[in-house]
C-alpha cells in the first residue's frame, strides 16, 4: 500500500510542478492484421512486434505535426519569387562587374 500511495504523491507532484515530466506507458491489446504488423516490421526495420508500432506511430505522428504546418505554406506575401531573386543577382553582378 506505501508504493500506491508514492506513485500518486509523484503523481500530485508532477501535476503542480509543470518542471517534473512523466512518460506514462499504457499497456494495451489490440488485434492488429499479421501481414499489415509484418510489413511495419519489415519497413520499420523493427526487431520487435512493439518497437514496429511504436515507430509507426511516431512517423504517423510526425508526419501529422508537418501537414499542420503545411497550411502556412505558400502564404507569405514578402517573399521574392525565383524570377525576381534571379533579376536581384543579374543587378548586383553587372554593378559589380561592368555590363559586357
Amino acid at each position: 500500500m506505501d508504493s500506491l500511495f508514492s506513485i500518486f504523491g509523484i503523481l500530485f507532484l508532477a501535476n503542480r510542478n509543470p518542471s517534473i515530466h512523466l512518460s506514462v506507458f499504457m499497456k494495451t491489446t489490440i488485434d492488429i492484421p499479421d501481414k499489415e504488423l509484418r510489413d511495419a516490421m519489415k519497413f520499420t526495420r523493427a526487431k520487435t512486434k512493439r518497437d514496429a508500432v511504436v515507430r509507426a506511430l511516431k512517423d504517423f505522428n510526425q508526419r501529422q505535426r508537418m501537414a499542420g504546418l503545411v497550411k502556412y505554406s505558400g502564404t507569405f506575401k514578402s517573399l521574392m519569387t525565383n524570377d525576381e531573386i534571379e533579376a536581384s543577382e543579374m543587378k548586383r553582378f553587372h554593378r559589380i562587374f561592368g555590363k559586357k
